[in-house]
């Protein structure tokens, strides 16, 4: 999931100005169903609301993988096993592990909007192929009228915001980035490395707006990127995944980095676009992402996928049945 609990403004579509508040402990969140459950990812999010306060709320909880210094401070008397069974050489057990060890990357979004909740409430997914057309007639102006506020991302490129995640910054205008954690990432091990490389100019909505002009951007935020990643973090370019999103979470250009060997959200082939064929595309056809008919992936329940209902661009289908 990427940040869309930073600050907000106020919009047509009702959008808070409010922000995230803090809390300490989640007693304070009141559940109120589960929106998504991604178990092979160990991964679910939760409508429910902040006690005394109006508004509804989103948690998103993320159980991190095993790095070696946890899998080591397990392997100590403070891990208690109950024995389930024993079946000749096979031992199944229930672990009660020391609390610190037991830690969940958590993520809550408040007040949420409607659009939060339908963003992350699980729903049939379509795949589109936008055309040209298709982008100027009904995503342009869906993403001029409805999109998420950016301010959040001005904040970290202006130094209001975040400074202390930063990893990376080059701050020229035309060519810079910052690069930081996504939200995704607690930071602690990189066998799950994810970060994200914000561009500095502003007014790059998505991939349909890059030129040939923007090679010089693209190149300095995978060169600069992908060095910087290897000195901190010791992980060499040939093991990083760099990739745009179409259609994007927020509509800033931004670019994501995180290691082959993790299967990250969004990096299936209707979403994710390699940065480096991304360049190579722009080197041969300065209008590429302009001109081309690209492939992306809307929920029901989306405005921009209802739009594509209304249009006859896709057409509402049943939930694909899991049995035979």
């Amino acid at each position: 999931m990427e940040p869309e609990s930073k600050k907000t403004k106020v919009l047509d579509n009702g959008q808070s100005n409010a922000t995230t508040t803090a809390i300490d402990d989640l007693s304070k969140f009141e559940f109120v169903r589960v929106l998504a459950d991604h178990s092979h990812k160990k991964v679910v999010c939760v409508e429910g609301r902040l006690k005394d306060k109006e508004g509804k709320a989103v948690l998103w909880l993320d159980k991190p993988p095993f790095s070696e210094d946890v899998i080591k401070s397990l392997c100590t008397d403070k891990s208690k096993l109950k024995v389930a069974f024993i079946n000749d050489i096979f031992g199944s057990y229930s672990a009660i592990v020391d609390p610190d060890l037991n830690e969940i990357k958590t993520t809550l979004i408040y007040p949420a909007t409607e659009q939060h909740i339908q963003k992350f409430l699980q729903k049939p997914l379509y795949v589109v192929e936008e055309t040209p057309e298709c982008y100027r007639d009904i995503t342009l102006p869906f993403i001029e009228e409805e999109q998420f506020s950016v301010d959040w991302v001005y904040n970290i490129l202006d130094g209001k915001k975040e400074t202390e995640r930063i990893i990376f910054e080059d701050k020229d205008d035309a060519t810079g980035f910052t690069l930081l954690p996504d939200l995704k990432w607690n930071g602690k091990q990189t066998v799950d490395l994810y970060c994200l490389a914000l561009a500095r100019p502003r007014g790059i909505k998505s991939l349909r707006d890059l030129r040939s002009e923007h090679i010089p951007l693209l190149k300095n935020i995978l060169d600069k990127g992908r060095e910087v990643l290897q000195k901190k973090f010791n992980i060499s370019k040939d093991q990083l995944r760099v990739y745009v999103h179409y259609q994007p979470t927020f509509y800033h250009l931004h670019v994501h980095f995180n290691v082959i060997t993790f299967e990250a959200s969004g990096t299936h082939c209707e979403k994710a676009y390699l940065l480096k064929s991304v360049i190579d595309n722009l080197e041969k056809y300065p209008n590429y992402y302009r001109d081309a008919t690209l492939t992306c992936v809307v929920s029901e329940g989306q405005n921009l996928c209802q739009k594509f209902f209304e249009k006859g661009i896709i057409k509402k289908q049943g939930t694909p049945s899991r049995s035979e």
